[in-house]
């Protein structure tokens, strides 16, 4: 990122209204048009000084003392609005700035999603902390708003996630989110403990609790925002996972604090379709435990039954997630919903097959995945189908169990769990979404090094638009 200093130029011509005095302003460049993307007074002044200073497509500057404010971030719409937003509002948060006027370059909530996504940062254990600049919007509107609330979905995702598991033990996580819910209308939250759990027979989650001194905790969520219908969300919620028995390497086993990414993300897209008031119907169910090898940990080779009667081999005590998404899954069907879409960081597989890019989807139902898909493309947060095959479902059957939790292939593992969770949704229509790949990295702009929070906005999109009955 290139500073310039210029001299002072007249002012913005301002149409927010702030009862403070923004420091620093957000304007883009079209490089179609070869113009600024912004309806400011003395645009050609600025327009020379982007050109003169030798930026590229996709790049942005920060000039300084100009057109009435100590700086100006100027961002090309190569890579689009959103992109071009999170760049420009990185560049003038390292420059110091404190407060930002945003133009929305022709997309207020790409806008609104890039510039709030690009400012987060996780520093709640830092004893010095500094404030993250002020996004105010040029021109204030709905969309704004709503890319702005998207934003919050997935940053408080990300927070989420990156939480240290001592600091969010399932208990922790259900009181954190009966918090974040109070005075939301049409939202109910239920956090159901040990007693409960046993009661409903849902011996995978009891299973992969075992070791840990940390009680297993089911969370589930309802929210009535009319309309006909109702979905079903699943996340899965490994507070930390060690591997159990079957532990993990030690190198970069702090990451798996973000093993309830699945949690986070479906936690998050709950909350926010409640605030936002959306018109549609969720009942949302999440499955939180530890990990961990104790003395009562499951062992290899144990067989359990689960609560559809179906009994399950526990060849890897590592293969955890799909176990207690096992008996969410089947609860939740029961109830019949018009559809279930679950998320979870479920295998390593997924990571080596799309990397970092795609979030995976295995679905029994293609409307469902095209009204996913068409919600990830608006959200630039993709998702790619992956094949639900009975073939599949062959490598899990080998062993003195009906099921297996791992395959006995090296190959597909990603396919192979995606099988061992079908057959516990019934005639639902389903969306498995594996998130392992995406847990972590930077693969937009508007990413950070961190945990992502991804997919969340892409959820909160699919809610936003898609009918329940063309998705069925």
């Amino acid at each position: 990122m290139l500073a310039l200093r210029c001299p002072r130029l007249p002012c913005f011509a301002r149409r927010f209204t702030s009862s403070t005095n923004p420091d620093s302003a957000l304007i883009y460049f079209d490089p179609q048009s070869s113009t600024l993307s912004s309806s400011i007074s003395n645009s050609s002044e600025i327009l020379d000084l982007w050109k003169s200073s030798g930026a590229k497509d996709g790049q942005s500057r920060v000039l300084w003392n100009v057109g009435g404010f100590k700086r100006v971030g100027v961002a090309s719409l190569k890579d689009g609005v959103r992109s071009a937003a999170a760049t420009a509002v990185k560049a003038l948060k390292d420059n110091g700035a404190a407060e930002i006027v945003i133009c929305d370059g022709g997309n207020a909530h790409a806008a609104a999603e890039g510039s709030h996504l690009a400012l987060f940062s996780y520093d709640q254990f830092k004893s010095k902390r500094t404030p993250p600049p002020k996004i105010l919007a040029l021109s204030p509107s709905e969309a704004f708003e709503c890319g702005k609330s998207f934003a919050s979905a997935q940053n408080l995702a990300r927070e989420l996630m990156e939480t240290p598991g001592n600091h969010l033990t399932p208990t922790k996580f259900c009181e954190r989110a009966m918090k974040e819910s109070e005075m939301v209308k049409n939202l109910q939250v239920v956090s159901h403990g040990k007693e409960w759990i046993e009661s409903e027979k849902m011996t995978g989650l009891l299973s992969v609790a075992k070791g840990s001194t940390e009680e297993p905790k089911f969370l589930e969520i309802r929210y009535t925002g009319g309309g006909k219908g109702t979905i079903g969300l699943v996340g899965k919620g490994v507070t930390f996972d060690s591997g159990g028995i079957s532990i993990k390497p030690s190198n970069g086993m702090k990451d798996m604090r973000g093993d309830m990414g699945g949690a986070a993300t479906i936690f998050s897209t709950t909350l926010y379709a409640a605030k936002l008031g959306l018109p549609i119907n969720i009942h949302t169910c999440i499955p939180l435990a530890e990990n961990m090898p104790g003395g009562n940990a499951s062992r290899p080779g144990d067989i359990i039954t689960m609560r559809n009667d179906l009994t399950v081999e526990i060849d890897n005590t590592d293969a955890e997630g799909r176990i207690i998404l096992a008996d969410a899954l089947h609860y939740l069907s029961c109830y019949k919903p018009d559809a279930i879409i679950d998320a979870a960081t479920l295998t390593g597989a997924i990571e080596v097959a799309l990397g970092n890019i795609y979030s995976a989807v295995f679905s029994t139902s293609t409307p469902l995945f095209t009204a996913l898909s068409v919600a990830g493309e608006f959200c630039e947060d993709e998702f790619w189908r992956m094949p639900l095959s009975k073939h599949y479902k062959t490598q899990i059957e080998k062993s003195n169990a009906d099921l297996c939790n791992v395959g006995s292939k090296r190959g597909g593992g990603a396919c192979t769990a995606a099988e061992f969770l079908k057959p516990f949704v019934g005639d639902v229509r389903w969306a498995h979404v594996d998130i392992a790949g995406v847990m972590m990295g930077e693969a937009r702009s508007w990413d950070w090094k961190g945990m992502s929070g991804r997919p969340t906005r892409s959820f909160l999109e699919f809610l936003r638009r898609s009918p329940l009955e063309t998705v069925v």
